[in-house]
């Protein structure tokens, strides 16, 4: 009669828990206690027994476990060392390859990590969005930061799932100076309403949070500025001096974020705008100058509130108004947002795409490498691997092996790539413009990070070569049957072809980027920028006229003009119509007033017509000079002499009307992400000077002249921050995310093809290796060593002209793609892709000729010896 033995689920795990060499004899007598407990107390008592020796059986099981997994873990760190040790070249090859692939995906991945966290700080984040608005106009249409400046005061009435607004004006820098005349300046001032430090999470550590800024002429400083100015004083309450005004210090606030979009030292309040210049500022619907952040009662109630904000300015403009607003979430304003009257430094969802994806490629190519190399280096370890499984090693020790040796790898080469990292930080930050840092013991998240991508990157680049490696048949290898590794040489040929056809593309891609960059720098924009000088000018039209008077006495000054907005950055618009229109015929144009000096400032050329004089402003009209573009698309071919009807702008309050005095050849009066629209140029008025001096220098002594032109400024402007800036350099910032972008592939590339080239070298040495005794029998039977050093290198040349064929169309898609995004840009040539294809068909020429070359020079008495 067959008793019933203990529970199978119990018996497997006893099994397992036993020892090797008991295991079998040891369960039995388990069994046997099992079945006499069940006959003299009862089967449920027999398995409480068998329970509780299983449970006794575990801390054995785990010490034995932990012992036998310590010693195998030294003698694979041991195995590991000798062979890192036996074959130097092969380690250095790997370990740096994928420490540079590690290194540069590190570096990007703080630049990826830093941008998308811009602004994640704020409590209510969620919750928060920008009114932005799209100005329709016969060019066209326009995005902008800019609103209706009454717009803030009915959007809660009109949209009731606002919580509460505020206004965030660029204020510009200004100067504090403290009763007893010291002065701070280069201060970055917004102007916000009282709202702000409830919708933002700035953190006011000093001061009411409700009425510090409710107020006119009250200000709030972050604790960076309260120390400058007051050392370990407390500021609240101290009345200071903002440029030309009086200001009571109201609060401060905790210094801001560098993850922020919105970056100052000051707030005034709102209300110091209405005082300093009336109260029908904001009260104008066609002005649309004014950011507004609102905060929703719900994140939910976005789709709701976007829906109802979009036409709301036909119930305030007429119905006739193309105009329309839309919220953007805040996480998505420095990475998405490409509008006008934008407040801070923005980055491009585009690069954080391209980076991170060249990135990974490149640590994709890293990895290849390690694989590549580990499959050849199969007969090297051939011996090996048959003996181990002689003697009775499983497969899955030896997949153990190899794959804690690609482990160490990995582990090597993130040490020597955290280091890297590490010294490349401070060159690595101007190129992307951030202040990125690394420090693993206090931000664990990053730290999680890399653990898990060394885990990735030990298992893409070790699993495969441990499984082919562990799979050779000792019988084949011991009796020299079979060549390891054999079965994989055309798996090992497609990586090389990848790897190539990657590094190629990112050669194109750094070319035509490079390029298209240069094209933005150097492109005719219709006026000349080079040795002008700006500067704010303020104050009175007196001092601004004897100021201009004073500077072209000065010896280095070519010429002086004035006006509200720079040539490349003019951003005002009025809507106008014009003799011989109908009713409903009106164009959208951007408007800039300027002086009889500003064209002649900027070499600017008159087509048709005159340049502005002193003597138009005695006359009783208007006058204003039109772009080619304006005259074009109004349709008049001789437009001198012709009256325009324009709205109010920014100056003018009145409708009113000019004639077109002179025609100027079209400049870019935007950035060349824009195509060149109408612009009307107006004479500034005798009362009102322009608000930017543009002063074009000669190139000798620059620093004499500057130094002039400040004494000079200080004379008239006492009370005013000299601040000047080359036009040259506004460009540099305009384009900042091409040149970036350019800069960041440039180096990826190169890279890459570093990390190929190093796989070829590593490669090439051990294949030509493994044609010792060919290369012997050649040499004996006559061949050249030049014939030779060809033929070896002629297998891998084959491979990157291949590689080349793939790469052009993937490429040239690319690359086009990307330049879609530019109105004026170049096409990409073939010579690019002919000299991508040259270059790395003479890489790999020069790096796998040299180890050709090499072994053609051998002697064949002693290779034909040896093997």
């Amino acid at each position: 009669m067959n008793e019933p033995g203990p529970p199978r689920m119990l018996a497997r795990l006893m099994e397992r828990l036993l020892d090797s060499h008991v295991r079998y004899a040891a369960l039995g007598d388990f069994e046997e206690r099992f079945r006499a407990v069940a006959r003299s107390r009862g089967r449920r008592r027999a398995c409480t027994f068998f329970f509780i020796q299983l449970v006794l059986l575990v801390p054995a099981f785990l010490q034995n476990l932990i012992y036998w997994s310590v010693e195998m873990l030294k003698n694979y760190l041991k195995t590991a060392l000798r062979n890192f040790k036996r074959h130097k070249v092969y380690t250095v090859i790997n370990v740096l390859g994928l420490a540079v692939g590690l290194a540069f995906f590190i570096l990007i991945g703080l630049y990826v990590r830093s941008e998308l966290g811009y602004d994640r700080f704020h409590e209510k984040k969620d919750r928060i969005f920008r009114v932005e608005q799209i100005l329709a106009h016969e060019s066209g249409t326009e995005a902008t930061a800019g609103c209706p400046t009454p717009l803030s005061g009915v959007l809660p009435a009109e949209i009731p799932e606002v919580e509460s607004v505020t206004r965030v004006l660029n204020f510009g820098t200004s100067t504090f100076t403290m009763p007893d005349g010291r002065k701070f300046s280069g201060n970055k001032t917004f102007v916000v309403d009282p709202e702000f430090l409830g919708i933002f999470s700035f953190g006011l550590v000093k001061g009411d949070g409700k009425s510090a800024l409710a107020e006119p002429y009250s200000v709030v400083i972050t604790e960076t500025q309260s120390r400058k100015m007051f050392a370990n004083e407390d500021p609240v309450g101290q009345l200071v001096r903002l440029d030309r005004r009086d200001v009571k210090i109201t609060g401060v606030i905790k210094d801001v974020p560098t993850g922020s979009h919105l970056q100052f030292d000051a707030l005034l309040s709102v209300a110091t705008v209405s005082a300093d210049n009336g109260p029908e500022t904001f009260t104008r619907w066609g002005d649309n100058w004014v950011p507004l952040y609102t905060l929703l009662r719900s994140g939910n109630a976005f789709a709701a509130a976007n829906e109802k904000i979009r036409f709301l300015l036909k119930k305030y403009q007429g119905e006739d108004s193309r105009n329309e607003l839309y919220l953007r979430p805040l996480g998505k304003i420095h990475l998405y947002a490409n509008v006008s009257y934008e407040l801070g430094a923005t980055g491009s969802i585009k690069n954080i795409t391209i980076f991170g994806a060249v990135s990974i490629l490149v640590l994709v190519l890293a990895c290849i490498n390690f694989m590549n190399l580990a499959t050849a280096r199969g007969m090297d370890r051939a011996r090996e691997v048959a003996l181990r499984k002689t003697v009775g090693a499983p497969r899955s020790s030896l997949v153990k092996q190899f794959f804690g040796e690609s482990t160490i790898t990995v582990v090597f080469a993130m040490l020597l790539a955290l280091a890297a990292v590490w010294i490349l930080l401070p060159k690595f930050n101007p190129i992307v413009n951030r202040q990125l840092t690394l420090n693993l013991f206090q931000d664990a998240g990053f730290a999680a990070i890399l653990a898990g991508l060394m885990v990735v990157v030990s298992l893409a680049s070790g699993l495969y070569p441990a499984v082919v490696l562990s799979s050779f048949s000792p019988i084949g290898i011991l009796r020299g049957l079979k060549s390891p590794g054999a079965g994989s040489t055309s798996f090992r040929k497609a990586l090389v072809v990848f790897q190539f056809a990657i590094s190629i593309a990112l050669i194109i891609g750094a070319i035509i980027i490079l390029q298209q960059t240069r094209f933005l720098l150097n492109k005719d924009l219709g006026y000349s920028s080079d040795q002008v000088l700006y500067l704010r000018s303020g104050g009175q039209v007196s001092s601004i006229q004897s100021l201009r008077q004073e500077l072209m006495r000065l010896p280095n000054i070519l010429e002086v003009g004035f006006s509200d907005y720079l040539p490349h950055s003019s951003t005002n618009w009025c809507y106008v119509s014009w003799e011989g229109a109908g009713p409903e015929e009106y164009m959208k144009m951007n408007v800039n007033y300027v002086d009889e000096n500003f064209l002649r400032t900027y070499g600017m050329t008159i087509v048709e017509g005159r340049d502005f004089s002193e003597d138009m402003r005695s006359g009783s009209d208007n006058v204003v000079i039109l772009n080619e573009t304006a005259a074009r698309k109004i349709g008049w071919t001789e437009p001198v002499g012709r009256r325009l009807r324009y709205n109010i702008d920014y100056r003018s309050r009145s409708v009113g009307g000019a004639t077109v005095v002179g025609v100027v050849k079209d400049f870019h009066f935007l950035s060349l992400h824009h195509t060149v629209g109408p612009i009307m140029l107006r004479l500034l008025p005798r009362d009102g000077g322009g608000a930017i001096a543009s002063v074009k220098v000669a190139p000798r002594n620059l620093a004499g002249t500057i130094a002039s032109i400040k004494k000079a400024f200080q004379s008239f402007f006492p009370d005013g921050t000299f601040s000047y800036q080359f036009l040259d350099e506004d460009f540099q910032q305009m384009y900042l995310e091409e040149r970036k972008a350019g800069r960041v592939v440039t180096s990826l590339a190169l890279m890459a093809v570093l990390i190929a080239c190093l796989g070829l070298f590593g490669l090439s040495s051990y294949m030509t290796k493994s044609r010792v005794r060919e290369i012997g029998v050649r040499k004996v039977m006559g061949a050249s060593s030049a014939n030779i050093s060809w033929l070896l290198s002629w297998q891998f040349v084959r491979l990157v002209v291949l590689a080349n064929f793939l790469a052009w169309p993937a490429a040239y898609l690319t690359v086009e793609g990307w330049l879609r995004n530019f109105p004026y840009r170049i096409r990409p040539q073939g010579l690019v892709f002919v000299i991508s294809a040259s270059l790395a068909v003479l890489i790999a020429v020069a790096t796998v000729g040299f180890q050709a070359f090499r072994a053609a020079r051998v002697n064949p008495a002693i290779s034909l010896r040896n093997e």
